[in-house]
Protein backbone atom coordinates (compact mmCIF):
# COMPACT_ATOMS: atom_id res chain seq x y z
CA UNK A 1 0.00 0.00 0.00
CA UNK A 2 1.42 3.21 -1.06
CA UNK A 3 1.06 6.84 0.78
CA UNK A 4 -1.92 7.71 -1.35
CA UNK A 5 -3.39 4.41 -0.85
CA UNK A 6 -2.79 4.73 3.17
CA UNK A 7 -3.78 8.22 3.87
CA UNK A 8 -7.21 7.54 1.79
CA UNK A 9 -7.63 4.46 3.49
CA UNK A 10 -7.30 6.47 7.40
CA UNK A 11 -9.78 9.00 5.71
CA UNK A 12 -12.37 6.30 5.02
CA UNK A 13 -12.31 4.94 8.53
CA UNK A 14 -14.84 6.97 10.21
CA UNK A 15 -16.64 10.44 9.29
CA UNK A 16 -17.26 9.57 4.81
CA UNK A 17 -19.04 5.94 5.22
CA UNK A 18 -20.74 6.69 8.59
CA UNK A 19 -22.23 10.04 6.97
CA UNK A 20 -23.58 8.16 3.91
CA UNK A 21 -25.23 5.42 6.13
CA UNK A 22 -27.29 8.00 8.46
CA UNK A 23 -28.21 10.05 5.23
CA UNK A 24 -30.96 10.03 2.29
CA UNK A 25 -28.44 12.02 0.11
CA UNK A 26 -25.04 12.35 -0.49
CA UNK A 27 -23.07 14.37 -2.72
CA UNK A 28 -19.07 13.64 -2.89
CA UNK A 29 -16.84 15.81 -4.52
CA UNK A 30 -13.29 15.29 -5.79
CA UNK A 31 -11.17 17.47 -6.85
CA UNK A 32 -7.54 16.55 -8.37
CA UNK A 33 -5.22 16.75 -10.80
CA UNK A 34 -3.50 13.57 -9.99
CA UNK A 35 -4.76 10.54 -11.97
CA UNK A 36 -3.34 7.99 -9.61
CA UNK A 37 -5.52 9.78 -6.36
CA UNK A 38 -8.15 10.06 -8.39
CA UNK A 39 -8.33 6.02 -9.48
CA UNK A 40 -7.30 5.44 -5.71
CA UNK A 41 -10.44 7.61 -4.41
CA UNK A 42 -12.89 5.75 -7.07
CA UNK A 43 -11.82 2.31 -6.23
CA UNK A 44 -11.65 2.83 -2.51
CA UNK A 45 -15.38 3.98 -2.29
CA UNK A 46 -16.48 0.98 -3.92
CA UNK A 47 -14.97 -0.99 -2.13
CA UNK A 48 -16.08 0.24 0.92
CA UNK A 49 -19.70 1.04 -0.33
CA UNK A 50 -19.66 4.93 -0.16
CA UNK A 51 -20.50 4.85 -3.81
CA UNK A 52 -23.58 3.29 -3.98
CA UNK A 53 -26.20 4.18 -6.68
CA UNK A 54 -27.73 7.12 -3.82
CA UNK A 55 -24.49 8.80 -3.64
CA UNK A 56 -23.92 11.08 -6.23
CA UNK A 57 -19.91 11.48 -7.44
CA UNK A 58 -18.72 14.93 -9.21
CA UNK A 59 -15.02 14.44 -9.90
CA UNK A 60 -13.78 17.75 -11.21
CA UNK A 61 -10.44 18.04 -12.69
CA UNK A 62 -8.14 19.52 -15.11
CA UNK A 63 -6.89 16.32 -16.58
CA UNK A 64 -7.34 16.01 -20.67
CA UNK A 65 -9.35 12.07 -21.48
CA UNK A 66 -6.30 10.34 -22.29
CA UNK A 67 -4.70 10.66 -18.70
CA UNK A 68 -8.42 9.34 -17.31
CA UNK A 69 -9.03 6.31 -19.28
CA UNK A 70 -8.31 4.43 -15.91
CA UNK A 71 -11.12 5.93 -14.54
CA UNK A 72 -13.59 5.33 -17.06
CA UNK A 73 -15.23 1.82 -16.36
CA UNK A 74 -15.92 2.85 -12.36
CA UNK A 75 -17.50 6.42 -13.50
CA UNK A 76 -19.33 4.46 -16.09
CA UNK A 77 -20.88 2.46 -12.83
CA UNK A 78 -21.38 5.22 -10.79
CA UNK A 79 -24.18 7.86 -10.10
CA UNK A 80 -21.48 10.62 -11.47
CA UNK A 81 -19.97 13.31 -13.48
CA UNK A 82 -16.82 14.10 -14.73
CA UNK A 83 -15.76 17.99 -15.02
CA UNK A 84 -12.81 18.92 -16.77
CA UNK A 85 -12.05 22.49 -16.66
CA UNK A 86 -10.27 24.02 -19.71
CA UNK A 87 -8.69 27.69 -20.27
CA UNK A 88 -8.30 27.61 -23.91
CA UNK A 89 -9.42 28.97 -26.23
CA UNK A 90 -11.54 30.45 -23.13
CA UNK A 91 -11.76 29.22 -19.79
CA UNK A 92 -14.88 26.14 -19.62
CA UNK A 93 -15.74 23.58 -17.47
CA UNK A 94 -17.83 20.76 -19.38
CA UNK A 95 -20.03 18.10 -18.16
CA UNK A 96 -19.62 14.39 -19.33
CA UNK A 97 -21.00 11.09 -18.36
CA UNK A 98 -19.71 7.63 -18.54
CA UNK A 99 -22.67 5.16 -20.15
CA UNK A 100 -22.58 1.10 -18.65
CA UNK A 101 -21.13 -1.09 -21.73
CA UNK A 102 -20.09 2.22 -23.23
CA UNK A 103 -17.00 1.26 -25.99
CA UNK A 104 -14.01 3.01 -24.60
CA UNK A 105 -13.20 3.86 -28.15
CA UNK A 106 -16.09 6.60 -27.59
CA UNK A 107 -15.37 9.64 -25.76
CA UNK A 108 -17.71 10.14 -22.97
CA UNK A 109 -20.91 11.92 -23.54
CA UNK A 110 -20.71 15.44 -22.93
CA UNK A 111 -24.64 16.61 -21.16
CA UNK A 112 -23.27 20.32 -20.22
CA UNK A 113 -20.60 23.22 -20.41
CA UNK A 114 -20.32 26.35 -18.10
CA UNK A 115 -18.73 29.64 -19.69
CA UNK A 116 -18.23 33.16 -18.22
CA UNK A 117 -21.13 34.93 -17.97
CA UNK A 118 -23.54 32.53 -18.86
CA UNK A 119 -25.74 29.93 -17.06
CA UNK A 120 -25.02 26.30 -17.59
CA UNK A 121 -26.24 24.60 -20.75
CA UNK A 122 -27.32 21.33 -21.48
CA UNK A 123 -26.13 20.00 -24.45
CA UNK A 124 -27.93 16.74 -24.94
CA UNK A 125 -31.38 15.14 -23.81
CA UNK A 126 -29.51 13.50 -20.30
CA UNK A 127 -30.56 15.50 -17.11
CA UNK A 128 -27.92 15.56 -14.75
CA UNK A 129 -27.05 12.47 -12.89
CA UNK A 130 -29.26 10.53 -15.03
CA UNK A 131 -30.36 7.13 -14.40
CA UNK A 132 -27.82 5.15 -16.67
CA UNK A 133 -29.69 1.67 -16.69
CA UNK A 134 -33.06 2.87 -17.61
CA UNK A 135 -32.56 2.89 -21.72
CA UNK A 136 -28.78 1.96 -22.77
CA UNK A 137 -28.47 4.34 -25.77
CA UNK A 138 -25.88 2.38 -27.43
CA UNK A 139 -27.37 -0.92 -27.69
CA UNK A 140 -24.36 -2.93 -26.35
CA UNK A 141 -24.60 -7.03 -27.16
CA UNK A 142 -24.30 -8.52 -23.07
CA UNK A 143 -23.38 -11.45 -22.13
CA UNK A 144 -26.18 -13.56 -19.90
CA UNK A 145 -25.41 -16.73 -17.57
CA UNK A 146 -28.27 -18.66 -18.01
CA UNK A 147 -28.82 -22.20 -16.59
CA UNK A 148 -31.02 -24.80 -19.08
CA UNK A 149 -33.34 -26.52 -17.22
CA UNK A 150 -34.93 -29.59 -19.81
CA UNK A 151 -37.20 -29.76 -20.87
CA UNK A 152 -38.58 -26.39 -20.16
CA UNK A 153 -35.42 -24.59 -21.88
CA UNK A 154 -33.69 -25.56 -25.40
CA UNK A 155 -31.13 -24.06 -28.06
CA UNK A 156 -32.22 -23.83 -31.27
CA UNK A 157 -30.14 -21.73 -34.55
CA UNK A 158 -30.98 -18.80 -35.43
CA UNK A 159 -28.69 -16.63 -38.08
CA UNK A 160 -30.06 -13.45 -36.82
CA UNK A 161 -29.15 -14.23 -32.74
CA UNK A 162 -25.59 -13.18 -31.75
CA UNK A 163 -23.31 -16.08 -31.55
CA UNK A 164 -26.20 -18.28 -34.14
CA UNK A 165 -27.74 -19.57 -31.42
CA UNK A 166 -30.95 -18.96 -29.45
CA UNK A 167 -32.42 -19.92 -25.92
CA UNK A 168 -36.20 -21.10 -26.27
CA UNK A 169 -38.46 -21.15 -23.22
CA UNK A 170 -42.05 -21.75 -23.53
CA UNK A 171 -42.85 -19.87 -20.17
CA UNK A 172 -41.00 -16.51 -21.40
CA UNK A 173 -37.64 -15.12 -20.47
CA UNK A 174 -36.82 -12.51 -17.82
CA UNK A 175 -33.75 -11.93 -19.77
CA UNK A 176 -35.55 -11.15 -22.94
CA UNK A 177 -37.87 -9.00 -21.32
CA UNK A 178 -35.11 -6.67 -19.34
CA UNK A 179 -33.43 -6.72 -22.75
CA UNK A 180 -36.48 -5.41 -24.54
CA UNK A 181 -37.08 -2.48 -21.94
CA UNK A 182 -33.18 -1.51 -21.57
CA UNK A 183 -32.45 -1.85 -25.27
CA UNK A 184 -29.49 -4.60 -25.25
CA UNK A 185 -29.20 -7.47 -27.06
CA UNK A 186 -27.93 -10.88 -26.03
CA UNK A 187 -25.01 -13.45 -26.38
CA UNK A 188 -25.82 -16.56 -23.89
CA UNK A 189 -23.45 -18.87 -22.57
CA UNK A 190 -26.14 -22.27 -21.54
CA UNK A 191 -24.61 -24.41 -18.89
CA UNK A 192 -25.95 -28.18 -18.30
CA UNK A 193 -24.66 -28.26 -14.81
CA UNK A 194 -26.48 -26.35 -11.40
CA UNK A 195 -24.54 -23.96 -10.27
CA UNK A 196 -22.34 -23.70 -12.58
CA UNK A 197 -21.71 -19.57 -13.54
CA UNK A 198 -20.30 -18.67 -17.22
CA UNK A 199 -17.00 -16.32 -16.40
CA UNK A 200 -17.59 -12.75 -15.77
CA UNK A 201 -21.39 -12.62 -17.24
CA UNK A 202 -23.40 -9.17 -17.36
CA UNK A 203 -25.74 -10.36 -15.30
CA UNK A 204 -27.92 -13.65 -14.40
CA UNK A 205 -30.80 -15.17 -16.10
CA UNK A 206 -32.62 -16.97 -13.40
CA UNK A 207 -35.81 -17.74 -15.22
CA UNK A 208 -35.08 -21.17 -15.98
CA UNK A 209 -34.28 -21.93 -12.75
CA UNK A 210 -36.97 -21.03 -10.97
CA UNK A 211 -38.55 -24.24 -12.02
CA UNK A 212 -42.40 -23.60 -13.02
CA UNK A 213 -43.46 -26.05 -14.99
Amino acid sequence: MDATDASLHRWYTAPPRQLRQVSRSVTVVVISDDPAFLSAFIQLSLNVYLLVWSTRLIVLTRLPFLRLRHLRKSLAVTNSMLLIISTVPKPKCSVYIEEPYRSLENSPILIAFWIAQRNLTLTSHFPLFPEKYNTLSQRPQLLVARLLVMPHTKTVNDPTAPGGKRIVDPRGSLAETVAKAMNFTQRYEPSQTSGVLQPHPSFVDVTAEMGIA
